[in-house]
């Protein structure tokens, strides 16, 4: 799970283009479960008796469906007093708290016990919502491997039938360039809102399609979904879906229907959320 530090960054990088993203730099052991929206001062830690994160450095596999793994052992220092029960981990950047999430068992630590030694693989990162898999790994690979990406500066936003998996299995688009369907150019420098509590929303209304009206029928099954696109064109799931949603009301187009208009606030984008 993330933080909403590391959320926010996140998305006010790539939607806004307003650098924020941090490196990690240490791992932390917890005796009580943080808050999303905690800081780097409510986390709750052993204190004392030989104690200390541990620096990992860039040692995290490269992101493979969504999901990274620890690359090298993570070895804590041996207790020499009660550290307590330890029932979760957080991955912290020297300015702010990142991903957290709660061990299999928790584990009490006293003075008796042998140092904790995580095998590699032991700590798998992931993030959740709506997202399609090149965002997943886009948010994994600047975290944890100090590989800042590039932002887009626009999106083409499309509709399905379906909605979609994270790797774009399932998104059923009306054929692009009949019926008068194509998907609409949005510009990232102007379009979205400030970013709180990792999410974001349109600020500009964004017809679809931009230009022209609805020809004749898009779809025998009403639109139930959106999604963020690379391209006018592409269909690549797995590279090319950003982020997607669920319309709040299913659409029928067909002939005579009007340009379709999304207000602010209709298109709305979060991070490690629920999905839709």
């Amino acid at each position: 799970m993330m933080f909403d530090y590391s959320r926010n960054a996140f998305l006010d990088f790539y939607l806004n283009g307003v650098p924020g993203i941090t490196l990690i730099s240490q791992v932390a052991l917890l005796t009580e479960m943080p808050e999303q929206s905690d800081d780097l001062a409510d986390l709750v830690e052993p204190v004392g008796n030989g104690y200390s994160r541990v620096t990992t450095g860039t040692n995290w596999t490269v992101p493979v469906n969504g999901y990274s793994y620890n690359s090298l052992p993570i070895f804590f220092p041996k207790a020499t007093g009660n550290w307590g029960t330890i029932v979760g981990l957080a991955i912290l950047a020297a300015s702010g708290p990142i991903f957290y999430g709660p061990l299999k068992s928790p584990i009490t630590i006293t003075a008796a016990t042998p140092a904790l030694a995580l095998p590699i693989g032991a700590i798998a990162v992931s993030v959740k919502g709506c997202l399609g898999q090149a965002i997943q790994n886009a948010i994994l690979t600047s975290f944890l491997r100090q590989v800042t990406p590039s932002t887009p500066s626009t999106y083409y936003l499309g509709l399905s039938s379906v909605l979609p998996e994270n790797d774009g299995t399932g998104w059923t688009e009306p054929t692009i360039g009949s019926n008068g369907y194509s998907r609409t150019q949005i510009d990232n420098t102007i379009s979205w809102s400030a970013i709180s509590a990792g999410q974001g929303y349109n600020i500009l209304t964004i017809n679809l399609p931009s230009s022209g009206a609805p020809s004749g029928t898009w779809s025998a099954l009403p639109m139930v979904a959106w999604g963020l696109w690379s391209s006018s064109t592409t269909t690549d799931g797995t590279n090319d879906l950003y982020f997607f949603g669920r319309l709040r009301n299913p659409i029928v187009v067909k002939t005579g229907s009007p340009v379709l208009s999304f207000s602010p606030g209709e298109i709305e984008i979060g991070v490690d959320l629920a999905c839709c």
